[in-house]
């Protein structure tokens, strides 16, 4: 059998199946053309992939035609697809796919979610579940012939002998006084820590981690605590295929797009500025602001990100009020200036401080009364914290909570020095793959909406705005930005450039 017959028979099987048909030869042979000299593992991929955007579509007969075929071709597998001139697009968290790891399929797959914020009571122990098979998959692929040497906790406690130089993939916790408890998805033990060395990292309660050591009657002596290996997006998707995992239109990945990558290339100039802690209840940041958007209007960013929280008192019992007319005052300055920005998204970003739900994460944008009050000007957005961007080609990841104060508040083991905490939570967050891997008592999280802290595969850029000083790191091509505080620096913000994925920082000086 030559190799277009095989392709030939493996197509038509395989749309049989999901009770597709080809009304003409010419569709089948569409296909085929575009899967000829292809392995059998990317064929099996991209015919899956094909599947699942026609079954999104609203056909009206079983038997497809060439213009159908030719379309979801070119789209899912000749990265052709290019919706709008707009090359920002918004990904509400709370319309986020749903993914976890199918040890049936071995593969990444979208599973449905629930539309509830209030979580359910198995909630909990499902996102941790997914959590964990999340990363276990990782380091089952990349630790290689070392994964031998990993053993569950059920395994371990049900042997009489002592074993030695054996590992567990496992979180941390606390009880019972000082005494430390590592569990996993078949059980806890004891472990002891005394002796134990750390590797690079933040390590804290329930955080998930790799523990090397010796294994002696219902205790394990740890020798050495580390993250697990860090997968570069590019790895994940050479694994998983060129489904689009993070959200968005586009039924496949956003770096696989071509004309994305192209646009992208060609807008030299276009840049995103990032400001987080913008208190429009004081005058001299309103000032800043009136300044940084003058000095913008001849070359206006794609996009203004401003991230909360809005308020400077947020305990005041009337910070609503002050929101709400220094919103009002926003709106004055960027109805001078909107002449200059008709292409210009203008994307609001709550805090933790701000009005509306409570701290918990994710939240939902500002209420509408905000909105209105800057309806006048085009392309505003009150989104979600977090929020999911795609410029072009590239994911776009941005929290507003303050992660790293209290990831070292009761640390296990942290740096002495600041550069390397900062250094250190990039390694962790894009380790743990998730943006708030802290105990749900010093971040509360709706677990029924997990999913949307996943930070799997890797984005390009990954904003996490924290009252911690500014830092920009990268891990494995994912680039980590804290732009600190706007209103309590020297009005400090960053700018980034996706055409040659470069993160500046900037400043505004009233006095110039």
């Amino acid at each position: 059998m030559s190799d277009k017959e095989l392709i030939r028979k493996e197509v038509a099987s395989a749309f049989k199946l999901r009770t597709l048909y080809f009304k003409k030869k010419d569709a089948l042979e569409y296909i085929v053309s575009a899967l000829s000299g292809k392995d059998e593992q990317y064929r099996q991929r991209s015919i899956e992939i094909l599947l699942n955007y026609l079954a999104k579509q609203n056909l009206t007969s079983a038997f497809l035609e060439i213009k159908t075929v030719a379309s979801a071709v070119d789209i899912c597998l000749r990265g052709t697809y290019f919706e709008s001139d707009n090359l920002l697009q918004i990904i509400d968290v709370f319309d986020a796919p749903c993914i976890a790891y199918s040890e049936e399929l071995r593969k990444l797959v979208e599973v449905p979610k629930t539309s509830a914020y209030l979580s359910r009571s198995d909630d909990l122990s499902v996102a941790l579940r997914r959590r964990y098979k999340l990363v276990q998959q990782r380091v089952a692929r990349t630790e290689g012939s070392n994964f031998s040497t990993f053993h569950t906790i059920e395994a371990l406690l049900g042997n009489a002998k002592r074993m030695s130089a054996i590992s567990i993939l496992a979180t941390f916790h606390q009880f019972e006084g000082k005494k430390f408890f590592a569990t996993d998805l078949t059980g806890t033990m004891e472990v002891d820590i005394t002796n134990a060395t750390y590797a690079d990292g933040l390590f804290f309660e329930s955080g998930l981690y790799i523990f090397t050591g010796t294994y002696d009657h219902y205790l394990f002596l740890v020798d050495h605590v580390r993250l697990p290996t860090i997968e570069s997006s590019k790895a994940t998707r050479e694994k998983f295929g060129r489904e689009n995992l993070f959200g968005g239109s586009n039924p496949i990945a956003a770096c696989f797009l071509t004309d994305l990558r192209v646009a992208c290339l060609r807008q030299v100039d276009a840049k995103i500025a990032i400001l987080s802690d913008v208190f429009l209840d004081r005058n001299d940041v309103l000032r800043a602001l009136h300044k940084l958007i003058m000095g913008f209007a001849t070359c206006p960013p794609s996009a203004f990100i401003f991230i909360g929280n809005f308020c400077s008192r947020p305990e005041y019992n009337k910070s609503d009020e002050l929101i709400y007319e220094g919103f009002k005052k926003l709106a004055r300055v960027l109805d001078l200036q909107k002449a200059f920005y008709a292409n210009t998204d203008w994307i609001f970003v709550p805090g933790p401080e701000d009005p509306g739900l409570s701290q918990v994460l994710p939240r939902p944008g500002m209420d509408q009364e905000y909105f209105d009050l800057l309806s006048e000007i085009p392309n505003v957005s009150f989104v979600t914290n977090p929020v999911r961007l795609q410029y072009a080609n590239q994911e776009i990841s941005i929290c507003r909570a303050d992660l790293i104060d209290k990831m070292c508040r009761n640390p296990i083991h942290v740096p002495e020095s600041t550069p390397q905490i900062a250094a250190n939570f990039c390694k962790t967050i894009c380790s743990l793959g998730h943006m708030c891997p802290l105990p749900n008592s010093l971040q509360p999280i709706a677990f029924s909406l997990d999913h949307s802290l996943y930070m799997y595969p890797l984005p390009d850029l990954v904003i996490v705005a924290d009252k911690f000083e500014k830092f920009i790191g990268e891990e494995s091509g994912c680039i980590v930005a804290n732009p600190g505080s706007f209103s309590r620096s020297n009005f400090d913000f960053y700018v980034y450039y996706p055409a040659n994925r470069k993160v500046e920082q900037s400043y505004i000086d009233l006095d110039a």
